[in-house]
């Protein structure tokens, strides 16, 4: 009877020990599977962007962009709202091995967000130049 109790017990144990390594693998591969899709959200967000510029709403655009690449930032990158600060997504991106260019037209792109909510809008051949150099600089923070 000891012996069965200890084999049940010993049973238990495995399946505890199973059960918790798989919950472990599932959310790293939810994080993971996050990360991959994040280009693919931010692309799809960058599309509505391009639909405010035809309807001439470019204060939505700019709110939208700036949106769009924070939230790409935070999926890809694993960044905290809170933390999000131009000296932390340089320092994060510079970790991970983007080129110094590739982080300054990011940069500028997320600047040029920031002052359109204090300065005149653009013309929609500017907006459209906004939006393209940020779509490029995505793909390529991506690669």
């Amino acid at each position: 009877k000891l012996n069965y109790i200890l084999l049940y017990i010993l049973a238990l144990c495995i399946a505890i020990v199973v059960f918790l390594t798989g919950k472990r693998f599932v959310q790293r591969d939810k994080k993971v599977k996050a990360q991959r899709l994040a280009l693919k959200k931010a692309l799809q967000q960058l599309k509505q962007c391009d639909s405010f510029i035809r309807n001439n709403q470019n204060n939505k655009f700019y709110e939208s962009l700036s949106e769009t690449i924070l939230n790409y930032l935070i999926q890809r990158f694993n960044f905290k709202k809170a933390e999000l600060s131009k000296q932390q997504i340089e320092e994060c991106l510079t970790n991970q091995q983007i080129e110094g260019e590739v982080i300054r037209r990011l940069l500028k792109v997320i600047d040029e967000c920031e002052f359109a909510k204090f300065a005149p809008a653009k013309d929609e051949g500017g907006l459209k130049d906004i939006l393209n150099e940020t779509t490029d600089v995505l793909k390529l923070v991506d690669k």
